[in-house]
Formats: structure tokens, C-alpha cells, sequence
């Protein structure tokens, strides 16, 4: 369980998150959307601990493992796959057979099981992404953070971790996710959407986001759809 309580974050002098709260049980999977700029990487940063809080509180479980993907891996140069597991695996406190063994199964996660070796800059703008994903599952996670979960991943690539999501949830993990709109794919339990820095609508999914009604894509971020308390059915 994480919970999140009247979050307030200034970034470089101006206020992103204004007084979010909101909590995700164990299981749940949240896909948080906006416009660019709403404050969705600001929130994931806020609750992986990468930044500081100025009010408002982020309370998680005794014991709360979180992974935590960023949008994009930045430049490593001349670092294998491998050895970037390693790191990533020993950092998290892993040793010995259990590093091992999760830096086998990040690289198959990733596709690369064949070519531990590569050199992570040689690798394609999707394979670093799976690489990233395969990071951030690394240390077990009870909380799983994604930023920007399929770009820029081709629909198999999309598809992939649309499975991880809905397994991660099955397993038990909470998984919260900035998400664009065009993206919404069908493993969320919830979706929030995120504008000024606020929570604007907390709404469960029944059913399928590819069932849904076309509410989902366009009709979610109109105008009329933006002041918290109103149903969208």
C-alpha cells in the first residue's frame, strides 16, 4: 500500500504538484494521465523519494521495496547489458547467486539473453527501454514506478509490457505509470488524471480500455471533463 497525502512539489521555482492525494492498494495497477506538463513525472519522482517534498507526505509499508523506471536510460558509455545489471543489482544489495540470477533474468527480460555483451549505446531505442524495465524489476519491487511505459516500444514491444503490467498486479504489486492518453492500453485498474498539478478524476476501471467507450482517448481530457466530483459515465 502507498499513500499519498496532500503532495506539494516546486520545481525550478514554479509549483507542478498542488495538494495530491490518493492511495494504491496491492494489486493495483494506475495509470496516471495529463497533458504534458500536468506534473506526471514530477508525481513518480515525488514517490520513488528522487525529490524533495515541499508539504504533503508519501506513507508506504515497513519494508517497501520500489523500483523505479525512468522515461528514457541515459547515456553509458562503453557499459555491457551485463554489467549494467550488475551495478543496477548490486546497488539494490543484491550478491552472489541471488545477483546472478536476477542479472539472468533482467537480460531475458530484455531480450538479451543471447548478447549479454552488447554495449548498451549500441542498442536500439526499444532495447534500452526493456532494459530499463528489466532494472526496475531487478530488486523484486513491492511498488513498481514506470515512466512512460511503451514509448517507444513497437505493438509486440507494447503488448510485452502490457502482460508485465497485468502480472505485476496479479502478483500482488502495486504499479503506477505516467501514461499518455493515446496509450491507455487494457491493464489498469484505475486511471488518474492529472492537470495543474492536481487530481481531477480517480476512476476505476469496470471493463477493457480497448471496450471502453471513446471517453477514454479524447473525451477524457476535454475541458468539461476536468473538475473533480462529476461522473464520466
Amino acid at each position: 500500500m502507498i499513500r499519498v497525502e496532500g503532495l506539494v512539489v516546486d520545481r525550478r521555482g514554479e509549483r507542478v504538484l498542488d495538494g495530491v492525494s490518493f492511495a494504491a492498494g496491492h494489486g493495483e495497477t494506475v495509470a496516471v494521465v495529463g497533458a504534458s506538463g500536468s506534473g506526471k513525472s514530477t508525481l513518480l519522482l515525488a514517490l520513488a523519494g528522487c525529490i524533495p517534498l515541499r508539504t504533503g507526505s508519501v506513507a508506504m509499508e515497513d519494508g517497501t521495496r520500489i523500483g523505479y523506471v525512468p522515461p528514457l536510460l541515459a547515456s553509458w558509455p562503453v557499459v555491457r547489458a551485463d554489467e549494467f545489471l550488475e551495478f543496477c543489482a548490486a546497488s539494490s544489495g543484491l550478491a552472489g547467486k541471488p545477483l546472478q540470477e536476477a542479472v539472468a533474468r533482467g537480460l531475458a527480460m530484455a531480450g538479451l539473453a543471447g548478447r549479454p555483451s552488447i554495449r548498451i549505446d549500441a542498442l536500439s531505442d526499444a532495447a534500452k527501454k526493456r532494459l530499463l524495465l528489466a532494472r526496475g524489476l531487478l530488486g523484486d519491487p513491492d511498488v513498481l514506478l514506470v515512466d512512460d511505459p511503451f514509448v517507444p516500444l513497437d505493438p509486440t514491444g507494447c503488448l510485452a509490457v502490457e502482460r508485465l503490467v497485468e502480472d505485476a498486479g496479479l502478483a500482488g504489486r502495486s504499479v503506477i505509470a505516467a501514461v499518455n492518453a493515446a496509450h491507455l492500453r487494457g491493464c489498469w485498474s484505475r486511471v488518474l488524471l492529472l492537470d495543474g498539478g492536481r487530481i481531477r478524476r480517480d476512476l476505476r476501471v469496470e471493463r477493457s480500455v480497448h471496450d471502453a467507450d471513446p471517453w477514454w482517448g479524447e473525451r477524457l481530457l476535454e475541458p468539461g471533463f476536468r473538475e473533480a466530483g462529476d461522473d464520466a459515465d
